[in-house]
């Protein structure tokens, strides 16, 4: 599995039960929010391409937008998990995304906290330009170096095995990375902190944050059009 420092095979099964805890779940929907912001209205028959789909969590919610979407992903187990949630117009590759061809073009090409675990971000990100059609859109979704959870995780290493080997970014980063391809658009977002009894406090953070220190939030997420 040289397309992930990690094998998600290992956690697939349960991958999912993250989004029914109360944290989890405030987290996803403060990140989902953000995305939101940037992720252009799907019109008639817009595609879209999700690098690093996983179980298909992010995949159905694209396709909710209106999206026909194409998730790739290196981890077997997951992508026969996204399979087996016959998720409306949605079909889901096994493959290192590196390396692989993917027919024809998209409207959005979007990566959602996958970055984190590919060998060569640059290297995607061109990619993903590749697999664009004119005007396309990139949407970037990214955990911040510089964030209270990001801290937390690098700090706990190895008691971590699915971060401790991957890359977080910062705002900085990730707008760079997308530079090259036009004028990005790039904002943190999920100030939340993952306690549940601090979870009534998430969205006074979620305003506080973007307005004060809008670099720090737990979540990154970038635009760039083409």
């Amino acid at each position: 599995m040289n397309g992930s420092v990690f094998n998600f095979d290992s956690i697939a099964r349960h991958y999912d039960a993250w989004y029914d805890d109360p944290v989890g779940g405030t987290y996803d929907r403060l990140e989902k929010r953000a995305v939101e912001c940037l992720l252009p209205p799907a019109g008639d028959g817009a595609s879209l391409l999700e690098v690093g789909s996983g179980t298909g969590h992010w995949s159905a919610w694209f396709a909710d937008k209106g999206y026909r979407i194409t998730g790739i992903d290196v981890s077997e187990e997951m992508t026969r998990v996204a399979a087996g949630k016959n998720i409306p117009g949605a079909r889901f590759i096994r493959g290192d995304f590196l390396d692989t061809e993917i027919k024809g073009t998209f409207d959005v090409v979007a990566a959602i906290t996958s970055l984190e675990f590919i060998p060569d971000p640059v290297k995607a990100l061109a990619r993903m330009r590749g697999a664009l059609k004119p005007g396309g859109h990139i949407i970037i979704g990214a955990l911040n170096r510089r964030s209270w959870l990001g801290l937390a995780r690098k700090l706990r290493g190895a008691k971590d095995p699915v971060f401790n080997q991957a890359r977080f970014f910062t705002t900085g980063e990730i707008r760079a990375m997308m530079a090259p391809y036009g004028t990005p658009v790039v904002r943190g977002s999920t100030y939340a902190l993952p306690f549940r009894p601090l979870l009534w406090s998430a969205e006074i953070l979620e305003r506080a944050g973007g307005t004060l220190c809008p670099c720090l939030g737990n979540f990154i997420v970038g635009k760039v059009r083409v």
